[in-house]
């Protein structure tokens, strides 16, 4: 396989699925594609996404897992499964329920890498979102996850993984801007879905107050990048 694409996902199984046919079908070459679906093992639709499972070609990809684990969040799923990343994988995307693609993506993102030894050499691309501009979205080459030694911050729980994803691409001076690619980020901030018990799940002023506290630490001690 040479991309990975994590997915996680949480009481959104009509959602999840038709994320996985969009990403799958604007694909050039989905046999190079291992799709990986994560799910906490306490979300109580899981019964929904096996149906929608039995319903779906997985044979679209070179590779397709359904994994369920005993995980409580998106920091702590993405973490989890990307133990389940193949050794040939080159670039590796985190994607959502909310996170539309583009035509040709794959070929797109493979193109910028070329120049670099994606093994050796870390690369984060940055890519436009369509509400907050560039470095929301988590796309990486393998260096990049070898260097940092995670998906994403595990002491996090939700908000602030993402800024700290940001400042570790940018002390790492391995961040290629692309804002020429649109992966929209179908938000219901700005009316491209509902807001439901998925978004506000850590959206909480203690969440908030807990992950901002980890993200000064982080901060001071220059996010660990000796």
């Amino acid at each position: 396989m040479k991309i990975s694409l994590l997915h996680t996902t949480r009481g959104r199984p009509i959602l999840a699925f038709k994320a996985f046919d969009e990403w799958v079908s604007l694909s050039d070459r989905p046999e190079e594609i291992e799709y990986i679906m994560a799910l906490d093992d306490d979300d109580p639709t899981i019964p929904i996404y096996k149906e929608e499972l039995s319903k779906i070609d997985t044979n679209r990809v070179g590779r397709f897992v359904f994994n369920v684990g005993e995980t409580r969040n998106i920091v702590e799923a993405l973490n989890k499964v990307s133990l389940l990343i193949s050794d040939t994988s080159e670039l590796i995307i985190s994607i959502a329920d909310d996170m539309g693609s583009s035509k040709g993506w794959d070929t797109l993102l493979l193109d910028i890498l070329k120049p670099y030894n994606n093994f050796e050499e870390p690369k984060f691309i940055g890519v436009n979102d369509g509400i907050f501009g560039s470095m929301l979205y988590l796309i990486i080459n393998k260096a990049w996850f070898k260097r940092v030694g995670h998906i994403l911050y595990p002491e996090y729980n939700g908000c602030y993984a993402d800024d700290d994803m940001r400042e570790t691409a940018h002390r790492l001076n391995s961040i290629i801007e692309a804002p020429h690619i649109l992966f929209e980020h179908r938000h219901w901030i700005v009316g491209k879905s509902e807001n439901d018990a998925t978004y506000m799940r850590h959206n909480t002023p203690e969440s908030i107050a807990q992950n901002l506290a980890i993200y000064e630490k982080r901060a001071a001690r220059n996010f660990d990048i000796q």
